[in-house]
């Protein structure tokens, strides 16, 4: 539960984000790369939920972790930088 917590706290905090202070013209591609993560994320959360009790094996969940944050880091980064690219 803590995880899914945590997880879903990244994707609020970025919706508050793209709600309060980014500009309309980036609203849309990030939008796109939260969606483009969240494959990644639900991956994370599934393997941990199943494996959390065997401790040989829940180790691996962070190679689970480090493609959900290069997903969405590489998602963001190309959101922001599309826009000015483009125009």
């Amino acid at each position: 539960a803590a995880l899914t917590s945590l997880v879903a706290a990244v994707y609020i905090s970025l919706l508050g984000a793209l709600y309060e202070g980014i500009p309309k013209l980036e609203t849309v591609p990030t939008l796109v790369a939260l969606l483009a993560s969240l494959p990644s994320a639900v991956d994370l959360i599934r393997f941990v939920r199943t494996n959390h009790d065997r401790p040989e094996i829940v180790f691996r969940a962070k190679l689970y972790a480090i493609k959900w944050h290069s997903t969405l880091g590489f998602a963001l980064a190309a959101s922001l930088a599309l826009p000015r690219l483009v125009l």
